[in-house]
């Protein structure tokens, strides 16, 4: 499992260093960088949780014309659990994501997504989800509105009695997501 988990994020690590070198050149875009909304499904992997895969929803609506997005997950662990026991609980979080960078024709750019939401405990209590990510929509070749995304997923930071910041579980992730434009 760890190999995997080392090869999954040189494979970001490689897509982010080849995405930032292509917009080197295009900061701005002509076309939109995603489409006006966007939904998406792929797995993630929360290192150190007794269920650490779980299957991500994502849905996104750009605000207006700008290159922000109400970006709202839905995220719930992939494990079996005993006959007659309680499913495990989803975390929802909803919050924003901005397109830092983009190429110039839309097929490449760099989100970066803040959330904030509710995790249920298996206790039945509740804690503060807080998550920041960083991804790569990368338009598949011959797609209109068809996206592979690669992303890495910062959780669960805790803080120190002086209240900086100690330590936070890097998630990597991808999805497929697909858009459709209002128009």
């Amino acid at each position: 499992m760890k190999v995997f988990a080392w090869l999954l994020l040189a494979l970001v690590a490689l897509l982010f260093l080849s995405a930032f070198a292509s917009m080197a050149s295009a900061q701005t875009t002509s076309d939109p960088p995603l489409p006006d909304i966007t939904i998406g499904i792929g797995p993630s992997w929360r290192r150190g949780d007794a269920h650490a895969i779980s299957a991500d929803v994502n849905l996104a609506e750009r605000l207006g014309t700008s290159n922000i997005f109400h970006w709202s997950t839905l995220s719930t662990p992939v494990a079996r659990v005993a006959a007659g026991s309680p499913a495990l609980p989803s975390t929802i979080t909803t919050g924003l994501a901005y397109v830092i960078a983009g190429s110039a024709n839309g097929a490449l750019s760099v989100l970066l997504i803040g959330q904030g939401g509710r995790d249920q405990l298996p206790t039945g209590a509740t804690s503060l989800a807080l998550t920041g990510s960083i991804g790569v929509p990368i338009r598949i070749p011959h797609t209109k509105n068809l996206y592979f995304m690669p992303y890495v997923r910062a959780s669960k930071p805790t803080a120190g009695v002086d209240g900086a910041l100690v330590s936070t579980i890097v998630q990597p992730a991808f999805m497929l997501i697909y858009g459709l434009n209002r128009k």
